[in-house]
């Protein structure tokens, strides 16, 4: 539920959402990550946790594999809007 609800919020605020879903292995992170790959989408992942009202930034380095210019992980501190 609240991937789904983070990925209409992003949506209506402009976001193009490629994809919703929940963390493969069951991990519940403590906090919300925007993660960027490179320092040119640093801006970006800024500007989406502006629109979520929380969330910490960090670079992708080696740990994260992904697709689009920024991967959101959905944390214990993130609370969606109704």
């Amino acid at each position: 539920g609240a991937a789904a609800r983070c990925g209409e919020l992003l949506t209506s605020a402009g976001y193009d959402v490629k994809s919703v879903g929940n963390v493969d292995d069951g991990t519940v992170y403590p906090e919300t990550l925007v993660i960027y790959k490179d320092d040119a989408k640093e801006a970006c992942a800024q500007a989406v946790v502006d629109a979520m009202g929380t969330g910490r930034i960090t670079n992708a380095s080696a740990y994260y594999s992904f697709d689009s210019d920024v991967l959101v992980m959905i944390g214990r501190d993130y609370l969606p809007t109704a």
